[in-house]
């Protein structure tokens, strides 16, 4: 995975998962990669360090979209071709990530890992936040794009240079939806796995998150 790209993850308090995520995007070839990590109260910033990958650390927890938008804006400064989005609590598998480089290469703007949420073991809450997030995502963009919330994503760089980011928190997977069809860019999808852990559900599964990406947008 030489192409000059980025892979940005953004994580905090995830020392159980960052390091596996990490050696799993390795071993599928991914060699440039960037942890942001959003002022972790646990060990995670060494486990990064100890790992030899870029590492830019947030004095105080901004939330996921700060993450990723201090990812993005280091991409664009160092002119990187795409960036490879991954969350930090292993729920995804770099093989995907891999899948979806493949399909960016054949000159779509931004492709995204779509997972199916009605597979048996998909917590039920799970779906329901996803469906109102989608619901939402059409609502504010005019499109209506299946697993808005996927954090499995690659995007060109210069396609993000035209974004107005504005989200600090999880709405930052609607607004990025939202900006991406703005400028003429459908987000393709491409199939693929989830692996829910205790520590993704548990982050995930309250119906207030969805709530509260709602509100990040209208506010």
């Amino acid at each position: 995975m030489s192409d000059n790209n980025l892979v940005i993850i953004p994580a905090y308090n995830e020392q159980i998962r960052i390091t596996g995520v990490v050696e799993d995007l390795r071993r599928e070839g991914f060699e440039d990669i960037l942890v942001i990590d959003d002022a972790s109260d646990d060990e995670t910033r060494d486990l990064v360090r100890a790992l030899g990958v870029k590492l830019i650390e947030h004095p105080v927890n901004m939330g996921v979209g700060s993450g990723l938008r201090t990812g993005f804006e280091f991409a664009i400064i160092k002119d990187y071709k795409y960036v490879i989005t991954v969350d930090g609590d292993g729920q995804m598998k770099a093989s995907d990530a891999a899948k979806l480089c493949d399909v960016a290469r054949k000159g779509h703007g931004f492709v995204y890992g779509c997972r199916n949420l009605n597979e048996p073991g998909v917590p039920r809450i799970r779906r329901c936040i996803n469906t109102l997030a989608d619901i939402f995502t059409a609502c504010l963009s005019g499109k209506y794009v299946v697993d808005t919330q996927s954090g499995l994503r690659c995007i060109s760089v210069k396609l993000l240079e035209k974004f107005n980011l504005k989200s600090r928190g999880h709405s930052i997977s609607s607004e990025l939806i939202a900006e991406s069809i703005k400028n003429n860019v459908v987000p393709v999808a491409v199939k693929v796995d989830a692996i829910y852990t205790k520590e993704s559900i548990k982050k995930g599964q309250k119906i207030s998150n969805s709530l509260k990406v709602i509100g990040e947008l209208l506010g």
